[in-house]
Order: C-alpha cells, then sequence, then structure tokens
C-alpha cells in the first residue's frame, strides 16, 4: 500500500533525473542565472546522483573579463528540504575570484545581492584564489583559501578557514 505522497515523491525525483540528464538543461540553467545574475553564466556539465547535483566547469563574466570561475560544485540536497528552500551541503571546489579596484581603490560592486531565496547548511570552499589585478600592475594572487561555513545550528554560524596571503613587495 503506497501513499500519494511517496508516489508523488518518486515522481518528483524521475522528472529531475531525467531533465538533468537532458540535453537542453544546461543552456536552460544557464539562461536562468545570466538573467538572475546579470552576468554571463557558461556551465561545462550538470549531472544528478542521488542526491547529488554536480556542476562543473562554471564561469561568470562581464563583457571578456571573468569574475567567477569554478572547477567543480556539488550540492547535496534533501527533497524534504528542497521544499522548505534548505540545501544540506555545497561544496565548492578551485574557485577564482577576480577583482579589479575602482577609482577609489575598492573593488568595483555594482549591485547588492537580494536576499538568499536558499538557506545553506554547510558551504565549504577548497583551494580558492582570489586575484586582485590593479590595473597594469602584476596582479596580487591569495590563496589558497580554505573556508568552511557550518549554520545548521539554528542559533549561530561557524565559520572555519585559512587563507594564505602572500608577501608584498
Amino acid at each position: 500500500p503506497f501513499s500519494f505522497s511517496a508516489l508523488l515523491v518518486a515522481a518528483v525525483i524521475v522528472f529531475l533525473f531525467l531533465f538533468i540528464k537532458s540535453q537542453s538543461f544546461v543552456p536552460f540553467a544557464e539562461r536562468v542565472l545570466t538573467k538572475n545574475i546579470g552576468k554571463e553564466v557558461r556551465i561545462g556539465s550538470i549531472a544528478l546522483n542521488g542526491n547529488v547535483v554536480t556542476i562543473t566547469k562554471i564561469s561568470i563574466k562581464e563583457g571578456n573579463s571573468p569574475l567567477v570561475t569554478v572547477a567543480r560544485a556539488d550540492v547535496g540536497f534533501s527533497l524534504f528540504g528542497l521544499m522548505g528552500r534548505r540545501v544540506d551541503r555545497v561544496s565548492i571546489k578551485r574557485p577564482e575570484i577576480f577583482l579589479r579596484p575602482g577609482k577609489s581603490g575598492g573593488a568595483k560592486v555594482r549591485s547588492r545581492p537580494r536576499r538568499m531565496p536558499v538557506f545553506f547548511k554547510q558551504i565549504t570552499i577548497e583551494d580558492g584564489t582570489v586575484v586582485i589585478s590593479p590595473g597594469r600592475k602584476k596582479p596580487l594572487t591569495i590563496g589558497p583559501v580554505n573556508i568552511s561555513i557550518d549554520a545548521s545550528s539554528k542559533k549561530k554560524a561557524a565559520l572555519r578557514g585559512d587563507i594564505f596571503l602572500p608577501l608584498l613587495d
């Protein structure tokens, strides 16, 4: 005796699996992200393996200038968590963030981020790099950056990490 909710959950899982496996999903995801972020987003591949979505070769650009590249991101979820707009964990591997200082010396930020539509329990950044390009001077590379944020507690989030800062001339 199966319940209707179990059948519905199974149907959603099968739909997600088939939709993400289809060739049309990557261009669809790129269009949605580009529209919402306001920057060009490109994705190499997306795969669903159980309750983990793996996204590879992510790049976000403004014109010809890269803003962010990510070698791989794994997003772990539960179906019931997604219904409540919660993601169990996000693991980001080898991200590169490119900053170009503005005239005042600070990095250019054109828009304020909106409120996050999803709550993340854990975020891990592994082997990241921040590249600061001050015009024609030699870029400053900061990294590796390894950060772990655990927000599974409703009262407070824990932040752990290490960042390698190069010696400046």
